[in-house]
């Protein structure tokens, strides 16, 4: 796998990886947006400065410049063949990067819809520019290419 701090690579290794990292955060109501200096993630995740108020959630706006990505790049290689079990955002993630990837979409944004396993792909049309969306159901997801359904108790716990 070519492992690359420019997304001209391809998309789909590199938000597998921050899905990683995001399932890491425990994080929800995520947005992954592509910007000229990396991804910017606006999320909601669990409180860490009130850990005795359980299902306290904070907002989490993060930018991951690109050699963060590629740091977490080098991490998820390094986790294959590791038994590794990858969490609900990084293989939502990893096929909406394939759909990115596959459909040429150009100033994507990724969305976590409020049912579980949903995702809608905001982007620009490639032939006249307007702004266009991409829904994917947690069946699309499952469908495209994932190996094994997701679990759907993980994706409403990702949800709280």
């Amino acid at each position: 796998m070519l492992i690359a701090i420019d997304r001209s690579g391809g998309y789909e290794d590199l938000l597998r990886s921050l899905g990683a990292v995001l399932d890491e955060l425990d994080a929800r109501a995520v947005i992954v947006r592509d910007v000229p200096d990396g991804l910017l993630v606006r999320a909601q995740m669990p409180s860490q400065r009130l850990p005795l108020r359980a299902g306290v959630l904070e907002p989490l706006e993060r930018l991951y410049p690109s050699p963060a990505l590629l740091d977490a790049q080098i991490r998820a290689v390094m986790r294959r063949g590791s038994g590794h079990q990858a969490g609900p955002i990084e293989r939502s993630l990893r096929v909406v990067g394939r759909r990115i990837d596959g459909d040429h979409l150009q100033e994507a944004r990724a969305i976590q819809g409020v049912v579980d396993g949903e995702w809608s792909v905001w982007h620009r049309r490639v032939d006249d520019g307007r702004l266009e969306v991409l829904t994917l159901s947690s069946d699309d997801l499952e469908g495209f290419g994932m190996v094994g359904p997701l679990d759907r108790g993980a994706l409403a716990s990702s949800k709280r």
